[in-house]
């Protein structure tokens, strides 16, 4: 590996960088917790980092990434992360390496406005996609890795994995101050890798458990615009919209008043997910959820509510 990567180094147009020596590198990883790969390991044996003057880019040096990881991760996410690249002009939007099991080697940026994104299944793949072109640091459209695109199984392997930890339950400990929007940020970089075309086969709706991520695939997808994203949407909402209705007569019957529109007769949820469409989205329930998870359903529809209007004052 370290081979590979020093073979590189010299097209990558990089002011290397005396790199630490291998104790206080080993340090650094450890502060970081998670897997640090081997690609990884191998480039910062040979420099720490270092300057791309042609693109204006530089790659961190391990000092200064342990800083940005924690700020990555008190901001963006609670999964272990080494901050790698930043781009011209994008401090706030740096480029790392998860260092997640599972996930482990994937490089991705998180941007502090939205549009975060997956640029590469590893390190070694991504340092091959740095150019020295004006086109910017992410030019080498030639890759066949480059995203988005249709996946092979083992990339389908890795959006799964994403879609998989936005399934997994938010740690209430997490130092992250977004964690409760985590699921919808694993969605996001699932779907980055995929083109519009090919989203709908990314998952169902129904078995993403988390209410946040949902929100994010049913945004996706109705910005795909395709008809396989739309069938795949419909057939959601009328599912959604069933339940809302057996869940209204249910607790009708037992005398409980829920509220499932607003003022102007639209469900609360639906401006996010899907424009006027007037579709309850449900937190991990189906329109065949048995009574004895209606108690669930009640506390979600007022977690949901109070979502919405601590975001759009509504």
């Amino acid at each position: 590996m370290k081979s590979k990567i020093s073979e590189l180094i010299p097209y990558l147009g990089l002011e290397e960088v005396e790199p630490w020596d291998d104790e206080t590198r080993e340090a650094f990883f450890e502060s970081l917790g998670g897997t640090v790969p081997p690609d990884v390991r191998a480039f910062y044996s040979l420099t720490d980092g270092g300057e791309i003057p042609s693109i204006e880019c530089r790659f961190y040096g391990l000092e200064e990434a342990t800083d940005v990881a924690q700020h990555v991760r008190e901001i963006h996410t609670s999964l272990p992360v080494l901050p790698v690249f930043e781009s011209s002009g994008e401090a706030s939007d740096p480029v790392c390496v998860i260092l997640e099991k599972g996930l482990a080697g994937v490089v991705v940026q998180f941007c502090h406005d939205g549009g975060s994104r997956v640029h590469a299944p590893s390190f070694l793949k991504f340092l091959t996609a740095v150019t020295e072109t004006e086109e910017g640091p992410l030019a080498a459209s030639d890759h066949k890795f480059c995203f988005p695109k249709k996946l092979t199984k083992a990339e389908r392997a890795v959006a799964q994995a994403f879609v998989d930890r936005a399934n997994e339950p938010i740690n209430p400990d997490s130092e992250c101050i977004n964690a409760d929007y985590e699921p919808g940020l694993m969605i996001e970089l699932a779907q980055s890798m995929t083109t519009p075309k090919d989203m709908p086969e990314l998952f169902d709706l129904l078995d993403i458990a988390s209410g946040e991520g949902r929100t994010e695939a049913a945004m996706n997808l109705y910005f795909a615009g395709t008809p396989a994203a739309k069938a795949k949407l419909d057939t959601y909402c009328e599912a959604m919209n069933e339940f809302a209705r057996e869940l209204q007569t249910a607790l009708a019957k037992e005398k409980i008043e829920v509220t499932l529109e607003d003022e102007e007769g639209i469900v609360p949820t639906t401006w996010i997910c899907y424009r006027n469409r007037r579709v309850l989205v449900d937190h991990v329930y189906s329109k065949a959820s048995p009574p004895q998870r209606w108690d669930a359903m009640r506390t979600w529809i007022r977690e949901m509510d109070a979502l919405l209007k601590k975001h759009f004052g509504e």
